[in-house]
């Protein structure tokens, strides 16, 4: 396995909740959400949970984590955890990838 291909299954599999790496594991059949390790594109079938959709939103609008956390009235450490987690779950390695992620969703393909 080339090593950019383990670098995305691991980002990716660092994002699982514990159902979704326990159905991967054990190659039950696995909640829609989870991609396949041979999808082309890393945040394929990823799901964001809603409090993770909001402050992915917030980054993709230019705040920084202390304007996040006081805007949602959490820890700015908490606001960090939620940006780790999104950039691993999607296979991301940037704050502004992740507002590249957020824009190309909201703006519909031709």
């Amino acid at each position: 396995m080339p090593e950019a291909q383990f670098d995305r299954a691991l980002r990716r599999g660092a994002g699982f909740t514990l159902d979704e790496a326990l159905a991967y594991a054990l190659e039950e059949e696995a909640p829609a959400t989870i991609a396949s390790p041979s999808d082309e594109e890393p945040s394929a079938g990823i799901a964001l949970t809603r409090r993770e959709r909001e402050v992915a939103d917030l980054v993709a609008s230019g705040l920084s984590n202390k304007e996040i956390a006081a805007g949602l009235v959490i820890a700015q450490r908490t606001v960090e955890t939620h940006v780790g987690r999104i950039l691993a779950k999607l296979g991301l390695t940037s704050r502004l990838q992740l507002a590249a992620w957020v824009h190309q969703r909201r703006t519909p393909s031709p």
